[in-house]
């Protein structure tokens, strides 16, 4: 798959973006319930039909059985608009049917290509999934419809990370931060990137706010000062690092933390010791020092 990065906003193309009148999440939300029902009322009608007639879908061998709406059955689907093939989808997903769900999308994308929200479920979906590569396909046709909406870039840049695309992943969130400059999930997240990517004292700069933050966002805070201990320790900083890492263990009783503590004081003894050490102390990660919770946000 050709790698796609977001563009940056020219500031004239930001005030038109501004201008623009867009439906809130909220709203969003409500059409989708509503089209919901009214949709539960097509189904409804669908399954009455299959019952009476089971040659029309197929169903010979009992037709006393309610249909099976799966993918080989959504041609037959009396959709006629995009938003009822999504508040089909989202339905599907509720019942943690995610494979029928991105089947739904993509064939109510058939019938409509150039709908942005169809894309872009069918990228959520796929990501829940954690079928990333295919995720980004459907992000980046997403992208060319709407390439400045802001929820796609934070969704974008959290699958790019998956993906260890730090540097797209940075500039997704860049988008995103035009729109909501003080979100901590965020800049924690870029502030992550820029550490995998070896930029330590860069990484700092997003880092080091949030752990001094009183956010009541304990994810994206825990998240940061962990990373930050670790910016810190490949910046030969360790006295800092462990200082950090006490309080973080103050605030954070997380196995994680305790073990970055025994970590960093195991690489202050080696290297102050008489003794050379064999191997440097390991920096630790989050994935091997414990686990920290997931949120999903978004976002």
């Amino acid at each position: 798959m050709a790698r796609q990065t977001f563009t940056g906003l020219e500031s004239q193309d930001l005030r038109d973006w501004e201008a623009t009148p867009t439906l809130a999440n909220s709203d969003w939300s409500v059409i989708v319930f509503i089209l919901g029902l009214s949709l539960g009322w097509h189904l409804a009608g669908y399954r009455r039909a299959a019952a009476a007639n089971p040659a029309a879908t197929g169903d010979t061998a009992n037709p006393e059985a309610e249909p099976d709406l799966g993918p080989q059955d959504l041609t037959q689907l009396p959709f006629t608009q995009a938003i009822q093939w999504l508040a089909y989808g989202k339905d599907l997903e509720q019942a943690d049917q995610y494979e029928t769900a991105i089947a739904v999308y993509a064939e109510g994308l058939k019938r409509f290509p150039r709908n942005f929200r169809l894309w872009h479920e069918q990228g959520l979906a796929l990501a829940k999934l954690q079928r990333f590569e295919e995720a980004i396909a459907s992000y980046d046709r997403a992208y060319e419809l709407r390439p400045r909406d802001p929820s796609l870039a934070h969704e974008r840049g959290d699958t790019l990370l998956q993906l260890e695309r730090y540097e797209e992943a940075i500039t997704a969130f860049d988008i995103y931060l035009k729109y909501t400059p003080d979100s901590e999930h965020i800049r924690s997240d870029r502030g992550y990137a820029l550490y995998q990517l070896g930029c330590y004292k860069e990484a700092l700069q997003w880092l080091n706010p949030i752990v001094q933050s009183q956010s009541s966002d304990r994810y994206s805070v825990r998240h940061a000062h962990f990373y930050q201990i670790n910016c810190l320790w490949q910046l030969g900083e360790l006295e800092t690092a462990l200082k950090s890492c006490r309080e973080a263990m103050r605030q954070y009783p997380d196995s994680c933390f305790k073990k970055q503590q025994e970590a960093l004081r195991q690489r202050i003894a080696d290297l102050t010791s008489d003794a050379e050490p064999s191997e440097p102390t390991p920096e630790p990660t989050l994935e091997s020092a414990a686990a920290v919770s997931t949120s999903s946000e978004n976002t």
